[in-house]
């Protein structure tokens, strides 16, 4: 039987009017079947409506986003919208759209509302960026793009790869190089590419460049990368969440929690979505994360579900901000570990107990079957460390195979 779906928090609510949200979503054939209901505010506009996902997004792009009249053509020839794909593996991946200017608008006003890192965006504000290579509808800097070409207006954009495993020193060094020639206030990067960067320069003795802070972002932060980040880089280190299809929504603040900061835009956190049970194994205050944006009006989206998990924390932070507030990003709900015995385990659990082994560079876990679970893992030094990660694991369940 389907089961109801539980709500731990609700973030945006008190900017959030459901008449504006229903303007911009009117018109788009995407939702023109869905019914809404407006006169007791937000929460009963919510509730009325039902989740959607990636594969809703697939399916109606771009049609279901054009209003009456509006050729996709005409529409992207105008550069009122641009066309984004995102980053994630090649079954996540989507096509979307952007108004021109969203990202940028709603990127910056996060920033500024953060007690640290606000007082320090000055027109002469300057960022490395250090993710997937930089690509638009015309042209990806990919391959031997000079510093030059990847440097956009206050941003240079560091990586020419899209794979960094295929990294070699020559990389590197170039990467290392640009910033120290660069001299960016800050780095804003995933944090495994950023990881090995700092374990490079480290390895190799170079001099250490100092940013303001650095901001991770793009995806799951490791606490491992995290160590190796903060260790080298002696600098504050601020984590970002936000999708490339819905937004920003959160940044952590000095204290360590992470605040909402969206724009146009309300998140929710369900305990479990329609009909599935498998979470029910969380701790009480985590859940996934559903957003609705109407920001980005060249593809607003209602409820929909991001696949990521947060744990909340309602009382009010140690930084002044009422609460609530996430604690942590658990990962991806595809990524949990269930066991027979009903027991659930988020990726941010197993990082935690993996976190502080010696010589442990990069990991992953694949449950094999339903009690087995296999860990392959690279060493960063010559030591064996397979012993201590069963030990480690063995603690929260009993069924491990270590391969290095």
């Amino acid at each position: 039987m389907a089961s109801s779906p539980e709500i731990v928090a609700r973030f945006g609510m008190a900017g959030a009017n459901p008449r504006a949200v229903h303007d911009v979503v009117k018109d788009l054939p995407i939702y023109a079947d869905r019914r809404f209901r407006f006169d007791n505010g937000m929460e009963e506009f919510l509730d009325a409506l039902r989740f959607m996902t990636k594969s809703d997004l697939r399916r109606y792009f771009p049609y279901g986003f054009l209003r009456p009249g509006t050729a996709f053509a005409s529409l992207v020839a105008s550069k009122k919208v641009e066309v984004v794909r995102t980053s994630g593996t090649s079954s996540d991946r989507l096509q979307l759209l952007w108004d021109a200017d969203w990202w940028e608008r709603q990127e910056l006003a996060a920033l500024k509302s953060h007690p640290f890192i606000g007082p320090h965006l000055t027109s002469e504000y300057t960022e490395a960026v250090l993710t997937t290579p930089l690509c638009s509808e015309s042209v990806c800097k990919t391959g031997p793009a000079t510093m030059e070409e990847r440097r956009m207006d206050n941003l240079l954009f560091l990586n020419t790869q899209h794979d960094p495993s295929r990294w070699n020193s020559s990389d590197l060094s170039r990467m290392a190089d640009e910033i120290d020639r660069f001299r960016p206030a800050a780095i804003e990067a995933d944090p495994v590419y950023l990881a090995v960067l700092a374990r490079y320069i480290r390895d190799n003795q170079r001099p250490v460049f100092k940013f303001k802070w650095i901001i991770l972002t793009y995806e799951f932060v490791s606490s491992i990368d995290k160590t190796a980040i903060r260790d080298l880089f002696g600098c504050p280190v601020f984590e970002f969440y936000g999708l490339t299809e819905a937004g920003v929504f959160f940044l952590e603040c000095p204290k360590g929690r992470h605040h909402f900061c969206g724009v146009d835009s309300v998140v929710e956190i369900f305990r479990h979505a329609e009909g599935e049970s498998e979470l029910r194994g969380l701790p009480s205050n985590a859940g996934e994360a559903v957003v609705t944006t109407w920001g980005n009006s060249a593809a607003p989206l209602l409820r929909y579900r991001t696949g990521d998990l947060v744990a909340v924390g309602m009382d009010p932070c140690a930084c002044g901000a009422p609460g609530p507030a996430v604690l942590s990003f658990e990962g991806r709900t595809r990524d949990v570990i269930n066991l027979p015995d009903g027991k659930v385990f988020t990726p941010r659990l197993i990082d935690d107990t993996l976190a502080g082994i010696p010589g442990l560079a990069q990991y992953v876990c694949v449950q094999e079957r339903a009690d087995s679970i296999r860990v392959d893992y690279v060493s960063a030094g010559p030591r064996d460390i397979g012993r201590n990660i069963e030990s480690r694991l063995n603690s929260i369940w009993e069924t491990t195979r270590i391969a290095a």
